[in-house]
């Protein structure tokens, strides 16, 4: 197995492989939380100082073709195939797994399974509960255009968040 020291050559990697591969991630992105809670909107985030990360264990796809996964699915649904994309609003796209964007690298991963469940932690790597900053959750969206009952989740995760990557047998990458 290949190990991948810096980034850089995790980089160039993406450019290159061309493979639709199940990789395994450990990533730690940033909770983005309301400055006040939802439900009143009276009560200031304790957080509005200290983020909440949200660290995850999963195995996930790259390299795939997302309208392919789509129109897929709504053929297992029983309904008439047909999705098309939309272009990127934003980023430029290196490779099949690759964006770029403002200065960063972003992995595009269908996330297919947690391997355990997500911790939170602040920055200075206390854990934190869930329940104690749920009142600050913002209200998530239901925009998606897949027409599916059951979504095709797509994800672009900045490299800098990405702290383990792992196509198993064939290379892995540490974060220093």
């Amino acid at each position: 197995m290949k190990k991948l020291e810096t980034r850089e050559e995790l980089i160039e990697f993406l450019k290159s492989f061309k493979s639709t591969k199940r990789v395994t991630l450990i990533t730690k992105t940033e909770v983005k939380l309301n400055k006040k809670d939802v439900a009143t909107k009276t009560i200031p985030s304790p957080y509005a100082t200290n983020p909440v990360y949200k660290v995850s264990l999963f195995e996930g796809e790259i390299n795939f073709d997302y309208e392919d996964r789509v129109n897929d699915q709504l053929l297992v649904e029983g309904k008439k195939n047909g999705f098309q994309a939309e272009k990127a609003v934003w980023g430029e796209s290196l490779s099949k797994s690759l964006d770029f964007h403002n200065g960063n690298h972003y992995l595009k991963v269908i996330p297919e399974a947690n391997l355990i469940d997500p911790t939170y932690e602040d920055s200075k790597g206390a854990k934190i509960l869930k329940e104690d900053f749920k009142a600050f959750l913002p209200t998530p969206s239901s925009s998606s255009r897949q027409g599916t009952d059951t979504e095709i989740p797509y994800r672009k995760f900045k490299l800098e968040s990405i702290i383990h990557f792992a196509i198993p047998g064939l290379v892995e990458y540490t974060a220093p």
